[in-house]
């Protein structure tokens, strides 16, 4: 487990490289275990480098020791009720597991959509991967339903979190 303090930041497109590394060895555990493939595992560098530069949409790294740790991707998106806050891709190098870096990560990813006016949140969880339903229950967000895709049904867990407004406290 690190003792270093973490930094979170949003990345730049030169982070991609190391963005990329984490997800790698985050996501190790599940490569070719769980179908459909991750695409976390898929990823290359130029993909996340070209997707940190679209407005609205990148990555939040978590920093120690000049090396990034961790990260999340996050996306502002249109949805039926307005806009919400996709974060996804949550990935943390097994060396610094249960420090608190997920944690930050995720509250970071409020911050932005806070300030972007965004008060819902959304995301995806395997259901190969439940186990993480606590995880992110201990942060308040909740199942809200299922994905499916031709051979794959209900592979995927959506999940969301309302933020309060600044005057609700």
């Amino acid at each position: 487990m690190a003792e270093a303090p973490v930094t979170i930041r949003i990345a730049k497109p030169r982070d991609a490289k190391a963005i990329v590394s984490v997800m790698q060895k985050a996501y190790a555990q599940y490569k070719n275990r769980i179908e459909p493939p991750l695409q976390a595992l898929t990823v290359g560098t130029s993909d996340v480098a070209a997707e940190i530069r679209v407005p609205g949409r990148g990555y939040l790294v978590a920093v120690t020791d000049d090396r990034i740790v961790g990260c999340v991707r996050y996306r502002l998106l249109r949805g039926r009720g307005g806009r919400m806050l996709e974060l996804s891709r949550l990935a943390v190098d097994p060396a610094y597991r249960g420090c608190g870096t997920g944690s930050a990560l995720m509250a970071a990813g409020e911050d932005i959509a806070r300030r972007a006016g965004v008060r819902e949140l959304r995301g995806n969880v395997r259901v190969a991967m439940s186990s993480l339903l606590d995880y992110y229950g201990r942060m308040g967000w909740q199942v809200l339903g299922y994905r499916s895709k031709p051979g794959y049904p209900r592979y995927l867990l959506v999940v969301g979190k309302q933020l309060a407004s600044d005057k609700e406290g």
